[in-house]
């Protein structure tokens, strides 16, 4: 029996493929929706071969992410051979086009699925100059997955941002980095209102700040701030060609490169534009992606331009958020 995972974000894709494949008696089928379930299958089912659809956001992040940790024959479906050879540059074994059509492709299917997954794995890697990933030591496993919550809000924000942080849990199991478009002279008050319903750890942001579970950091409104490889806060001095103050794009764009799949950007009420390339970013990393929904915004601006933009898995009223991320931090990442 070949264990198969399908990774599609089009649910009727999806179900199509897996009944394809479910046709032949020795394959059994698990689904993926994102890039994040995809890693954590693979993790735990060991498959024989990964189906990929390329549309998904993060694709090709996600196949350099499956061979490094945990080598699988990967066959992506992608419109047009430049893409297929993209796929295949990132570490997949083969490509073909899409949409698949029940009748004419599931037999040309069937064959390169039996095909790929009966491939010499290591003498592939070997071929393409990949290696195998080294197991590593236990303490460096048990500190893997923690998520990170990287938020960005302007006009309405504050009062969107108080109604999240004092509805969190004490033990919150991630840091979260807030980036709220405020002037120099109102910041030590934000900082200060927050921080007296906020059940968290919370301050302004400093250099050199380390993000832990349960902390709370506020981007300085003077500077942009960076979450750097290790963790660790960088402030640089504000661009003054940027009109927002501090910058959202700057802040969730950092947490995109760092964290990856395990990024969680939250986007609140606010005029502008300001954070939609980040939580861009974030979601083509495989991250998690929510929005403050019109109804519960002050402005429907940065939010709403987010999800016009496809940056958004969840678009939640804003008395939702805070359960929601409860959930989502609660769930180590692969």
């Amino acid at each position: 029996m070949i264990q198969v995972v399908v990774v599609d974000m089009d649910p009727r894709c999806r179900t199509l493929l897996a009944a394809m494949l479910e046709a032949d008696p020795d394959l059994r089928v698990a689904q993926a929706a994102s890039v994040q379930e995809a890693l954590a299958r693979v993790a735990a089912l060991a498959p024989g071969l990964v189906v990929l659809d390329l549309e998904l956001p993060g694709a090709l992040e996600a196949i350099e992410r499956i061979m490094a940790r945990h080598p699988v024959p990967i066959l992506v479906l992608a419109a047009g051979e430049g893409r297929g050879a993209a796929a295949v540059s990132r570490g997949a074994m083969a490509w073909l086009p899409r949409p698949l059509q029940a009748g004419p492709d599931q037999e040309r299917l069937l064959r390169k699925v039996h095909a790929l997954a009966g491939t010499d794995l290591k003498a592939y890697l070997a071929f393409r100059g990949m290696s195998q990933p080294a197991s590593p030591p236990a303490a460096a496993l048990r500190n893997q997955g923690g998520r990170v919550v990287a938020i960005a809000s302007s006009t309405g924000g504050p009062q969107a941002l108080q109604t999240i942080l004092s509805a969190l849990d004490a033990g919150f199991p991630a840091p979260v980095v807030i980036a709220q478009h405020i002037g120099e002279d109102f910041s030590e008050g934000l900082v200060a209102w927050l921080r007296g319903t906020c059940p968290l750890k919370l301050k302004e942001a400093a250099p050199g700040d380390a993000l832990a579970p349960g902390m709370v950091l506020i981007n300085p409104p003077g500077s942009d701030l960076r979450i750097g490889p290790q963790g660790r806060v960088k402030l640089t001095a504000r661009d003054e060609k940027n009109r927002y103050r501090p910058s959202c794009d700057t802040l969730l764009l950092s947490v995109a490169e760092t964290y990856g799949e395990r990024s969680i950007g939250v986007i609140l009420s606010g005029m502008g534009d300001d954070g939609v390339r980040g939580m861009l970013a974030i979601r083509r990393a495989g991250g998690a992606t929510l929005a403050q929904d019109e109804a519960t915004s002050v402005v429907y601006g940065m939010n709403g331009r987010a999800v016009a933009a496809g940056a958004v898995e969840q678009v939640l009223p804003l008395g939702e958020l805070a359960a929601h991320l409860g959930r989502l931090a609660g769930t180590q990442a692969p």
